[in-house]
């Protein structure tokens, strides 16, 4: 496509293709750029998410240990004091510190291996970023990326316009089951994709003369991306791609106006037609998006189109004022330097979230992220973590910005240096306003590698060799140090897989517990190949679970005599205390671990175990205070107190939900309940005239109500009185999952 010639730094070294192991390094970043947006495992048991985790942590370690040879072979380091990569150092270190100090190391630096806020895929993606500058040794190599990433695009659209015309069914391996799963992650992820790859062909049109063939395709590119944005109709992508062809058009205008100092390569248009009409469709469609949808005369085309393959789907996530508000309230607390830990955002939502989303359906939505990942940051790794951010992504974008006005001397760098920044800064946009999964953030980071590599190439970021190869004392501790990161690499890939396959366990073991006859036996053993594997706190409560249930299942069994019951009663319940307590000591910040252990000891207070009813009420106390406006947490609790008449307590525990849910029937139901047992029949009065309008199909609430008013106990002439203070009526608030 062009004549691509090799450069020189300013320190006059050439920069060449290397021996075997630069090509292999080449090869596997080339690898990571074609497949990423397409890999995935075909198999429900393996996460869709953790598949494309794992494939990135092992092409980066390989990458790492690949370079730490090197280094090890030449004694040679090129480094340099550009403020952006000094920052993109200090960055990740920044990110170690805060989960040493965040309370849960394992959940803050790893979690369950496939988070991508945590520690070690903040350090993976910038080590990414860096190794990717390093390969990227020649402007061949950075448009061989974009090449194959352009293949990746049509690999996508053919597989993504396949499932419209044929069906979800289609190609789906029982993981892509619903309309809206695509290759790329979340459905607004995937207008993502085709909005990055509709800027990518807009710089092609308006940059490069070329053949009949590279126009032609170009524009096939440009359609395709438009309509499945059209498709997806994920407004803020409108947004930016309505920015970014208006800047287009300016800068192709202003550089018609100096055609001397214009890019190589650039067409002496007037007008920038391409670009200017996607600008104004852009325009059309927000304008469209934001206009009143209640009038069946104004349907935006993204609806129609959604309307049209029958696909819907939605997308919880925080506002940009609801994500201020829980980093203000961390910010006031002593982890306001550093944050509550990556991958920790969930941990002071449930502390500081608004009591008045209790009333909303969303009540119990625990979101593991805020507005956006940069945002987001505030939270995780508090002031310092996000001014760094912003000093790495203004500084990186200011020199971006100054090298497209630089002089080019071939068509090469007047394509492709446009082509990298606005790759970039589009990319980046989407983690200042977004939560982009792994396909997204990997392409992030290897494609401002690029623009990195190309400003290198050009003198902008400027670097120096430095050698240890002829001192020896300072050669034998550098190969110590090399030796030591190259084991640390090694160790850090074997766990990755170990996350991974503890993961795959476990997925199988829940579809076996999902099985009709499943045998509980078999899905235990999973669960403990998983734990084995990677003591994870989740494998553990749901070790813990499944004592449970077999504890219910033996009280059920007739063909045992009574010692034998005895000794697999004791078994089972110490398993079920152990796993329990196993998954709080691995994350003591995680409320659901001490729900868990709570759920065991009120389980075994029937069988009169001592001290089973204190461990039970101060599990979930512990729970409470992690998680104080979930009114689910202070009803389990009310419920305890109510079954062992603690009614005093009872009272305190199911107020309190009441409090934060008005509209919660079953807390009301059992506080009706209590109400009665402490002489308080006019409150429980209240409380079922309350529980009728908001069940009136209920008989068994307008019976109560009825008993009651007439001085009767609550169930009298009940069938089964005395169980009926048991039952939960059906009636719950409605939760819904976030999608992310």
């Amino acid at each position: 496509m062009f004549n691509f010639r090799k450069s020189k730094t300013d320190n006059s070294s050439e920069i060449s293709v290397k021996a075997d192991h630069s090509k292999f390094s080449a090869f596997l970043l080339s690898g990571l750029v074609l497949l990423i947006p397409i890999f995935f495992i075909p198999f429900p048991s393996f996460s869709f998410y953790f598949s494309k985790g794992i494939m990135i942590s092992l092409v980066v370690m390989v990458l790492v240990v690949i370079w730490l040879l090197d280094r090890l072979k030449d004694s040679e380091f090129t480094y340099s004091k550009n403020p952006v990569l000094l920052t993109a150092i200090v960055l990740p270190i920044v990110y170690l510190i805060s989960s040493l100090l965040s309370g849960a190391v394992t959940t803050s630096f790893i979690g369950q291996g496939f988070e991508i806020g945590t520690s070690l895929y903040v350090l993976v993606f910038f080590l990414l970023m860096f190794l990717t500058s390093s390969i990227v040794k020649t402007k061949e190599r950075a448009y061989y990326l974009f090449f194959l990433f352009f293949i990746s695009f049509f690999l996508v659209a053919i597989y993504q316009g396949l499932r419209l015309l044929i069906g979800p069914e289609f190609l789906n391996f029982g993981v892509l089951t619903s309309s809206s799963s695509n290759l790329i992650g979340k459905w607004n992820e995937l207008s993502v994709f085709f909005g990055l790859t509709t800027i990518l062909s807009l710089v092609t049109v308006e940059f490069v003369n070329q053949s009949k063939l590279i126009k032609f395709l170009s524009y096939i590119v440009l359609l395709i991306s438009l309509f499945f944005v059209a498709l997806v109709n994920f407004n803020t992508v409108w947004i930016v791609l309505g920015i970014f062809s208006f800047v287009l058009v300016a800068y192709v205008i202003s550089a018609n106006k100096f055609s001397i100092e214009a890019p190589a390569g650039l067409k002496m248009k007037r007008i920038p037609a391409i670009s200017f009409l996607v600008m104004v469709l852009a325009v059309a469609i927000v304008l469209g998006n934001y206009g009143d949808r209640n009038t069946t005369d104004n349907v935006s085309l993204g609806e129609t189109l959604g309307s049209y393959f029958e696909i819907s789907s939605s997308e919880l996530k925080l506002t940009p004022l609801g994500t201020w508000n829980i980093a203000k309230e961390t910010l006031k607390t002593k982890s306001a330097l550093l944050g509550a830990g990556p991958n920790r955002f969930v941990n002071q939502w449930l502390k500081y979230k608004p009591a008045s989303l209790n009333n909303t359906q969303f009540w119990n939505v625990d979101f593991n992220s805020g507005y956006s990942f940069i945002l987001s940051s505030v939270v995780t790794v508090g002031l310092l973590g996000f001014v760094l951010w912003i000093i790495f992504l203004g500084m990186l974008f200011t020199a971006g910005f100054k090298a497209v006005f630089l002089p080019k001397t071939d068509k090469a760098e007047g394509y492709l240096l446009p082509l990298a920044f606005l790759t970039t800064v589009y990319l980046w946009l989407f983690s200042i306003v977004y939560i982009p999964s792994h396909t997204i953030l990997t392409l992030t980071f290897v494609f401002t590698g690029v623009l990195i590599a190309l400003l290198i190439q050009n003198g902008i970021f400027e670097t120096r060799k430095i050698s240890f190869a002829k001192n020896q004392k300072h050669n034998f501790v550098l190969v110590l140090v090399l030796i030591f990161l190259i084991l640390v690499s090694l160790v850090t890939g074997y766990t990755v897989i170990q996350k991974f396959s503890a993961s795959a366990y476990s997925q199988k073991g829940l579809l076996e517990l999902n099985k009709e006859g499943a045998v509980l036996d078999d899905v235990e053993a999973k669960i403990i190949k998983a734990v084995n594997l990677s003591n994870g706190d989740a494998y553990y409560r749901f070790l813990s679970e499944l004592a449970l249930v077999k504890l219910q299942n033996l009280m059920s069994k007739t063909d045992l005599s009574e010692e034998e019951v005895k000794a697999q009663f004791q078994t089972i319940l110490g398993q079920a205390v152990e796993n329990a307590v196993k998954s709080t000591q691995i994350d003591p910040t995680n409320y659901q671990n001490w729900v868990s252990l709570g759920r065991v000891y009120e389980t075994i207070i029937m069988f009169d175990v001592q001290g089973a009813y204190e461990q039970a009420v101060n599990s979930y106390l512990t729970a409470i205070n992690l998680n104080p406006q979930n009114p689910a947490l202070a009803f389990t609790l009310g419920v305890l107190e109510y079954n062992t008449k603690n009614y005093n307590n009872a009272v305190i525990a199911l107020e309190r939900a009441v409090i934060l849910q008005p509209y919660y029937s079953d807390a009301k139901y059992f506080l009706g309940l209590t109400y009665y047992n402490l002489d308080r029949v006019d409150d429980a009065i209240l409380q079922f005239k309350d529980l009728e309008m908001l069940n009136p199909e209920s008989a068994e609430i307008k019976a109560v109500l009825e008993n009651l008013e007439a001085g009767a106990t609550p169930f009298a002439g009940f069938k089964n009185a005395s169980t009926l203070q048991e039952d939960v009526i059906e009636e719950e608030p409605v939760v819904e999952e976030d999608s992310e």
